[in-house]
């Protein structure tokens, strides 16, 4: 009999508490594995630094591939249960994101993270974003070297954070800040996914 295998989505904007819920997940679920694109970003910039936004961009697209390269490769061997795929997805990667789930052909689920007050969200990213105990100093950097970035360009674009859940089912969580909250329980999230629904669909309105 072949192994059930369920790709879960976390995806988001940024700041919204994707990987922290991931890494929780990937304790508690059976036979779990957490792919992050920012870790194989982070890994590269570490490796190899940058010196200009299109060294960073270039470093990106590279890590990339090999992020992708993994995941198919994990999903190939099928030696999990469940694959975490945590990322923003944002519209100028949709179309490689329905490729690679039009090729995996297996049950996917998205967990769709948004913020409660878009400007307590903006508040919370500025702080974030200059944070570097938590977040990694080459993020939104033109310069960085061992552990150090410099002249910052990220900046709070809805544009970017043009964000939309990517497959039929879809559990959709709002969160706030000051406390930080979820809508939904961390049990509801297990149990959605964990659910035995068979639905391997994408959102029809990437139809449209």
């Amino acid at each position: 009999m072949e192994q059930r295998m369920e790709i879960v989505i976390v995806q988001g904007m940024a700041c919204l508490g994707k990987s922290t819920l991931c890494k929780q997940l990937e304790e508690d679920l059976p036979n779990c594995k957490h792919f992050s694109l920012d870790e194989y970003k982070e890994n590269m910039w570490d490796k190899f630094g940058f010196d200009s936004v299109e060294q960073r961009e270039y470093q990106s697209e590279l890590a990339r591939e090999l992020f992708y390269k993994d995941i198919n490769e994990a999903v190939k061997k099928a030696v999990y249960d469940y694959i975490l795929i945590d990322y923003t997805f944002s519209e100028k990667y949709w179309n490689e994101l329905l490729e690679n789930l039009a090729n995996w052909d297996k049950t996917t689920k998205t967990i769709y993270l948004k913020p409660a007050d878009l400007q307590k969200h903006r508040r919370i990213w500025e702080i974030r974003s200059r944070d570097f105990s938590v977040r990694h100093a080459g993020h939104g950097a033109t310069h960085y070297h061992n552990g150090t970035g410099s002249g910052y360009v990220n900046k709070y674009d809805t544009k970017v954070f043009n964000v939309m859940p990517v497959t039929k089912q879809t559990l959709e969580i709002s969160i706030s800040f000051n406390p930080y909250t979820r809508t939904i329980s961390y049990s509801s999230i297990i149990d959605f996914i964990k659910s035995t629904e068979d639905e391997k669909g994408i959102n029809g309105n990437f139809l449209n």
